[in-house]
């Protein structure tokens, strides 16, 4: 098993293979060798190593497939950003909202609320919490805004691209 994984590997570096096949044939090639000697006296420790060999490989190959969903789901909610729900934030005090695409607005004094953020989308929102990205937000700027509605906080969630007027 140890000499085919060596000639897997240096195969690897001249050949593009396809990482589930290897774990596919690493964990069912020691399941099928180990297969007849199972029932013999000695067989049953190779037999057992093997199932464990087998598990390995899955829990590997889950993982890797876990990580290329995650990859695909992230890459394209950064693309589908600026169409995704539009936030306006209305804020009785200042908030440290800021970003690419961010444009905070002083509201006048009558108003209940004296400041308007925009340029901003949901991410994600759990009652009462808002987890708000900047709409040219992109993965070198890092920064996640989580907000609580509140009475100091007006948290108003629109059609993607939409820009409130009120």
């Amino acid at each position: 098993m140890t000499a085919t994984g060596l000639v897997l590997a240096w195969i690897a570096s001249y050949v593009t293979m396809n990482t589930y096949l290897v774990l596919t044939l690493l964990g069912g090639g020691a399941l099928l060798l180990t297969w007849p000697s199972r029932a013999k006296r000695h067989g049953g420790f190779s037999y057992s190593l093997a199932v464990i060999v087998a598990a390995v490989c899955t829990l590997w190959a889950g993982a890797l497939y876990a990580q290329a969903s995650g990859t695909s789901a992230a890459q394209a909610l950064v693309r589908n950003l600026p169409r995704s729900t539009a936030v306006v934030v209305y804020s009785t005090k200042p908030l440290t909202l800021s970003g690419p695409g961010v444009t905070v607005e002083q509201l006048p004094i009558r108003f209940e609320y004296h400041y308007r953020y925009q340029g901003l989308r949901l991410l994600i929102s759990r009652s009462p919490t808002y987890y708000i990205l900047p709409v040219a937000w992109d993965p070198e700027y890092d920064i996640t805004y989580i907000l609580d509605s509140s009475d100091q906080v007006r948290i108003e969630l629109l059609s993607g691209g939409v820009r409130s007027d009120s």
